[in-house]
């Protein structure tokens, strides 16, 4: 579980609109969870939504595996579970 203290930090490192780059920790239907570099207790996630959504459905088995690098732009701090959510392309 993440302490306020993480949390709090994660969004001030963080803010909406600012680019992060991190590892794909865990892959699922809805989409990926990505590590945040110094954040350990904190996830970001990217939904199949928000993974390039100007363009066509990219299919999961096209999604990047777990241990690949991502780069996205936090789009909102969600703070019902203390996710970063991530836009990326």
């Amino acid at each position: 579980m993440t302490t306020s203290e993480e949390w709090e930090a994660a969004k001030l490192d963080h803010p909406v609109g600012a680019v992060l780059c991190g590892e794909v920790a865990a892959v699922r239907p809805f989409g990926m969870f990505v590590g945040i570099p110094g954040h350990a207790g904190v996830a970001a996630v990217v939904d199949a939504i928000s993974y390039y959504p100007d363009r066509d459905p990219v299919p999961p088995e096209l999604w990047p595996a777990v241990g690949e690098t991502v780069e996205g732009v936090v789009s909102d701090h969600s703070e019902h579970n203390r996710q970063l959510k991530l836009r990326v392309g």
